[in-house]
């Protein structure tokens, strides 16, 4: 199957592969559309709503004559000497930035992530061009409309394919450029740049990403790299939507039931699941209820039981894009039920000590649950 990237639009047209040829939507303007473009009015920013918001904003009409895709536009106080950095691109190399499928993901994004932080993962949109992507067996791949685009600079050797390492190794030259810049790498699964700033702690992990055409049902996915040079699907906003969805029918307190479990699984007493695996099984758990406690000592021992039994078997993408997403060894799987079990028990006991008002034993067995840095009793 062969189908169009996005390229100005979210939703762009649908493209049908025929059996020699691939298609793509027309780029050409009549007259009268040009006509139009050059009239049309656009806001950068957000629009004035009242005429006290609208004091010192000043309406402005730009035409392009430069040749080059503007991807922003910086003012220059009548003091200042020079235009700040970045007024247009530095170069008609680099991949057109597509701002409106910018997104954020990941636990961070998601409400899940527990301290301390240590990264926030971005995925950085990029304009199509006209490209087209075939979906085969092992990968994906994003083919080039041509000399005339730019992702035709990043080719595989020998193909029309773009590959996703040398659109890594660009963003990673580039990020060198900003302001407190500290260090960029590409990540070891070559998935994703890691950025590291002076002034923070934690880093940044960028993914650049482009975004299909609609299909048959109109769907849209994001395209990532794949860490082999190629591409794969995903959607962020479908993770982001369930966990909203399934916190907001059990009374808002699963993102806190979820954290807890987190911090659970830091004990280096079995193998560690995947936190995106950890959250489907939560998740998972929850999907088909509509009370979750706001005390989550109470939520526990019946989860810890589902984890027990869940994380034995298959589990399916949510996404409905990566088919089984539980790759746990059949010795990891075991030794992770075991203690799900064993300390769902310790669950019961320290809830049965507290009902019974041994207070101290109840905060112990706590300890035994969750480890030392759980508070000491007293």
């Amino acid at each position: 199957m062969t189908a169009a990237i996005g390229t100005s639009m979210l939703a762009g047209q649908t493209v049908m592969a025929a059996e020699t040829t691939t298609e793509t939507a027309a780029e050409t303007k009549t007259d009268e559309d040009k006509a139009s473009d050059e009239t049309e009015e656009k806001t950068i920013g957000k629009k004035p709503e009242t005429d006290k918001d609208a004091e010192g904003v000043f309406s402005l009409k730009f035409k392009n004559l430069t040749g080059k895709v503007i991807t922003g536009v910086t003012v220059k106080n009548e003091k200042d000497e020079k235009y700040p950095d970045n007024f247009l691109e530095k170069d008609d190399k680099f991949p057109v930035s597509f701002p409106a499928i910018h997104i954020a993901f990941g636990s961070f994004a998601r409400r899940t992530k527990i301290r301390p932080l240590d990264d926030i993962d971005l995925m950085f949109g990029l304009t199509g061009q006209g490209a087209t992507y075939t979906i085969l067996s092992d990968r994906i791949t994003v083919t080039s409309s041509g000399e005339g685009s730019r992702l035709h600079s990043y080719r595989h050797s020998g193909a029309d394919t773009v590959c996703s390492v040398r659109i890594l190794n660009a963003f990673k030259n580039r990020l060198q450029d900003i302001a407190q810049y500290a260090q960029a790498d590409i990540r070891r699964n070559q998935e994703a740049v890691t950025l590291k700033l002076v002034s923070k702690d934690w880093n940044f992990d960028i993914v650049p990403c482009f975004i299909t055409s609609e299909d048959a049902f109109g769907r849209t996915y994001y395209l990532i790299p794949d860490g082999n040079g190629h591409w794969k699907f995903t959607d962020p906003r479908k993770d982001r939507d369930r966990v909203t969805t399934i916190n907001v029918q059990n009374n808002g307190n699963v993102l806190n039931v979820i954290r807890a479990v987190k911090y659970w699984q830091r004990r280096p007493t079995m193998p560690s699941m995947s936190s995106y695996l950890l959250e489907t099984l939560i998740l998972d758990y929850y999907a088909g209820r509509t009370s979750c406690s706001s005390f989550v000592d109470m939520e526990l021992e019946a989860l810890f039981r589902h984890l027990g039994q869940s994380v034995r078997y298959s589990v399916n993408d949510p996404k409905g894009i990566q088919g089984d997403i539980n790759s746990l060894s059949a010795e990891a799987r075991k030794a992770i039920s075991d203690r799900c079990y064993l300390d769902a028990q310790k669950v019961s006991e320290a809830r049965w000590f507290e009902n019974n008002k041994e207070y101290e034993k109840s905060i112990n067995k706590w300890r035994d649950v969750f480890g030392p840095f759980f508070p000491v009793y007293g």
